[in-house]
């Protein structure tokens, strides 16, 4: 799998640019500044598509741009609370359900919970996710399985070595659900690492948005550095770097992550595990699987 090289296709172009109408909106209510980010972002991905671009290389500087032309901090600041609470409100019975097993089948549900959390996401051109159903897709998550299913795998891994493990984490509340998994992890006696974003963009975990869910209580919080989508080596600090460097075991949420943390996970010889729900037929179609797919998929050190 290299998911770290997707040129821009036809597909690519319409999905950012339903993302960026989301996000234009929500930078700034003057019409006159919403058409010159317009302009920006149509620009970039033109000459994105025009030169072949791959689609980190081309929406992460564009997102920072946007918010950088405005001045803007977090203006998804309110729907990434709004997500926290949802989760907040459905992690009791989603852990009730979760306790109802032991070992590995509680560990694959516990999986099941990080998946069905994947679903809070507002960078991609899907509907807004419905936050009062996560119990919902919480289920459907069991019923549905893994179409890629290295899940036992790490479990073993996770049961017959100890060390640190570094999460990478992705959208506020979807974290939320990560919960069961680190928990669990922690009491296997692994140390946990949970990383999230530098500074904010779009609706991705910052360390604000994961104090006072409890994950603090579970695992060392740290950053990648960036305001960047998913992990890119030309983004991310490098005490994110020497974290990876240091660590024993990476386990990375989401899709942002799967397409920018292979060049890292390359060079730096490390065993990742990619936790994600796919949302983009591209994705799909590298991984060999379906979109809407739940994956639990081992790289090993390269």
């Amino acid at each position: 799998m290299s998911a770290s090289r997707i040129p821009l296709s036809t597909e690519c172009v319409v999905c950012l640019t339903k993302t960026i109408s989301k996000v234009v909106p929500m930078l700034t209510d003057v019409w006159e500044q919403q058409s010159e980010l317009y302009s920006m972002a149509f620009r970039a991905l033109s000459e994105g598509f025009a030169n072949d671009f791959d689609v980190p290389s081309t929406i992460i500087p564009l997102m920072m741009e946007l918010y950088s032309a405005v001045g803007a901090n977090d203006p998804f600041n309110l729907i990434k609370q709004k997500s926290i609470d949802a989760t907040m409100k459905a992690l009791p019975l989603v852990e009730q359900s979760i306790n109802r097993f032991s070992d590995f089948e509680k560990f694959r549900t516990s999986l099941s919970a990080a998946i069905a959390g994947n679903i809070i996401d507002y960078a991609h051109a899907g509907d807004v996710p419905d936050l009062e159903s996560l119990e919902c897709v919480f289920d459907s998550v069991q019923r549905e399985g893994f179409a890629i299913d290295n899940s036992k795998e790490l479990w073993h891994r996770l049961k017959s070595s100890s060390g640190k493990v570094v999460i990478l984490g992705d959208n506020a509340g979807e974290t939320v659900f990560d919960i069961p998994l680190i928990r669990l992890i922690k009491e296997l006696k692994w140390m946990v690492v949970f990383v999230v974003k530098g500074l904010p963009s779009i609706n991705d975990a910052t360390e604000n948005d994961v104090l006072g869910t409890g994950i603090e209580n579970l695992a060392k919080i740290s950053t990648t550095g960036a305001r960047a989508y998913g992990t890119p080596k030309r983004f991310v600090s490098k005490q994110f770097l020497d974290l990876i460097a240091g660590c024993d075991l990476i386990i990375s949420k989401g899709q942002g992550n799967l397409e920018t943390f292979p060049e890292i996970q390359r060079e730096l010889k490390k065993e990742a595990y990619y936790v994600l729900r796919v949302k983009c037929s591209n994705i799909a179609s590298i991984l060999g699987c379906k979109k809407n797919n739940n994956v639990v998929l081992q790289q090993k050190s390269m």
